[in-house]
């Protein structure tokens, strides 16, 4: 959300507000060309998710919670949104956490996930 979570929110990513707002306008600058096929929201992913329509996103990046359970829901939520033949991604395959849950969704709808350094992505059939 480039926002400072609540204190009690325990992860490296949770960075201060100034350099939050400091990576949300390099990303705004960084994908200004693409201004009309995206859309960023700056809200908690489980709301952000009720904005959109069944199958209608090409690419879906997740960077949010690790523990095994947020991942999974995030994963749950944001793959029936995706269009066949696109994307879900997301980071932070180095936490145990994360990749179980990944792996485990993969398996669960039979896809393979596509793994590069710390990221992954997973093709919807189509």
């Amino acid at each position: 959300m480039w926002q400072h979570q609540a204190a009690d929110y325990n992860e490296s990513g949770n960075a201060a507000s100034t350099t939050q707002l400091a990576n949300l306008r390099s990303t705004l600058e960084l994908l200004a060309p693409f201004w009309p096929s995206v859309r960023i929201v700056q809200q908690p992913s489980l709301v952000a998710a009720r904005l959109f329509d069944p199958d209608s996103l090409h690419f879906v990046y997740l960077d949010a919670r690790h523990e095994y359970e947020w991942v999974l829901l995030d994963l749950k939520t944001w793959w029936p949104l995706v269009r066949p033949r696109g994307f879900l991604a997301g980071d932070d395959m180095s936490h145990p956490p994360v990749e179980a849950a990944v792996l485990d969704f993969a398996a669960s709808i039979g896809v393979q996930v596509h793994r590069f350094d710390n990221d992954f992505f997973i093709v919807r059939p189509g």
